[in-house]
Order: structure tokens, then sequence, then C-alpha cells
């Protein structure tokens, strides 16, 4: 929910123009973080629900991250400086991405639905990344990975709205 309010906050009053507005080549827009973000989670959903599914059929144990996730996790957090390419089938949209915002908030509801419904699974039961076969990590490490990863790129769309050159007036 917080995740919503400040994309909510960040994109409240902007045009298409200054939604779609990139900074430098090879930067991204605010439209292109939050299509990120939808695709992202749009790509994780599957394999976190088959994790749910089997962390429901085993005992729920307190959460704990796992090595590999929790340094996943702390490279993606907002402060962290690490920086890294999306994986291409992560990359947003080259061009103008129109209802971008909308499919972002229609996946941050598909997540909440998910985290209700993962109440009561054990989330240390392990998945594999929508990114490779060979990356293994919890249920909770995804959940907190979608966590961090939004509000690192929301931070990025920010600065986006910062940067000099940004258009000022709405049309």
């Amino acid at each position: 929910q917080q995740i919503n309010r400040e994309a909510e906050q960040l994109v409240t009053g902007l045009s298409e123009q200054q939604l779609n507005w990139v900074p430098e080549p090879g930067a991204w827009s605010i439209a292109q973080c939050l299509d990120h973000l939808a695709v992202t989670s749009a790509k994780t959903r599957p394999y976190l629900e088959v994790a749910i599914a089997r962390g429901k059929q085993r005992t729920a144990r307190p959460y704990r991250p796992t090595m590999l996730g929790r340094w996943i996790i702390n490279s993606q957090k907002p402060e962290s400086t690490k920086r890294f390419k999306a994986p291409k089938n992560f990359q947003p949209l080259p061009e103008p991405a129109p209802g971008a915002f909308v499919r972002f908030l229609e996946e941050q509801r598909q997540l909440a639905s998910l985290a209700e419904r993962a109440s009561g699974a054990d989330l240390n039961v392990k998945m594999r990344s929508p990114v490779t076969a060979l990356i293994r990590y919890s249920a909770g490490d995804a959940f907190q990975l979608l966590t961090v990863h939004a509000q690192r790129h929301l931070r990025q769309a920010r600065r986006v709205k910062e940067r000099q050159g940004f258009p000022q007036v709405a049309n």
C-alpha cells in the first residue's frame, strides 16, 4: 500500500509527455520505471504462486532469508550503489508506455492478493528465479525482493522528475 501511495504521489498531475520524458539516452522515463516494475511482477508471480501452493502444504515456520536471497535483496535496496542492467525480458518498452501506471497498480493488486493467500504458508519454500532456473531463493525472499525493487525504481523515477530539463508544464 505504501508503494502504491508513493507511486500515486509521483505521477499525480503529470502529463504523458512528463511520464515519458527520458533524461538521457539509455536512461528510463518515469513510465518505463513503472512498466519495468509491472513486467517484473508479472513474470515473478507465477513462480511465487507455485511456491506458495507448496508452502501451504507444509507447516509454516518463521521466515528466514536465504543467503542468496539476502544478498539479492540487499543489492536491490534503494540505497544500494550497485547498478544492474535489467535482463532482456524484464526491460520496459523502449517507446512511450501509455497505461504504465495502470498496469503497475494492477500488478500491485495481484501481489497484494497473493500475499493474502500466502497467509499460513511456509515462506521458506524455495522457488526458481524468473530470470534463470540457475537461481533459487525462498518465497519470502521473493516478496521482500519485489518490495525493495519497487522502492528502488520509484526512487529512480523521482530522480527523473528532479532532473534538469524535466518538462515543467503539463501538456
